[in-house]
């Protein structure tokens, strides 16, 4: 399922495609058999937020996820996963173009991501920074 609203962002579009692409693999790969993705704007905001049925990750691993290689599943089930690298290069994605993301639980008991960019207010901003370079590490 999707919900998309339309939102202006100042990123770097290919970075940005990363981030949801990696968000939606995620789910994709924990999913039992729904996805949901939506894009809204929320108080100055775009608010990306992919959520899926499957098993969810605990309160007290949910801090862990952003970290470079975790892996929260079973020694078995990761050979259809990957490396434990795409949630880490989301949140530096996200934090690149002065966000937040989260992660908590979806409506289905599944996982639900949530990410905060900052909107674009002024068109004339927008043009000036039309060559957007995020600063890697800022945060």
């Amino acid at each position: 399922q999707a919900s998309v609203s339309a939102v202006r962002v100042l990123g770097d579009p290919r970075t940005l495609t990363r981030l949801v692409r990696n968000l939606v693999d995620n789910a994709l790969r924990h999913a039992h058999r729904e996805i949901r993705l939506e894009c809204r704007p929320v108080d100055g905001y775009a608010q990306i937020m992919v959520a899926d049925d499957g098993p969810g990750i605990p309160a007290s691993e949910r801090f862990r996820v952003f970290d470079r290689f975790v892996r929260l599943d079973s020694p078995r089930s990761r050979v259809s996963g990957g490396a434990g690298l795409g949630l880490s290069i989301v949140d530096e994605i996200v934090h690149e173009h002065r966000g937040t993301v989260r992660v908590d639980e979806s409506q289905s008991g599944g996982a639900r991501f949530v990410v905060l960019l900052p909107l674009v207010v002024d068109q004339t901003v927008a043009d000036a920074a039309d060559g957007f370079d995020a600063v890697p590490g800022e945060r």
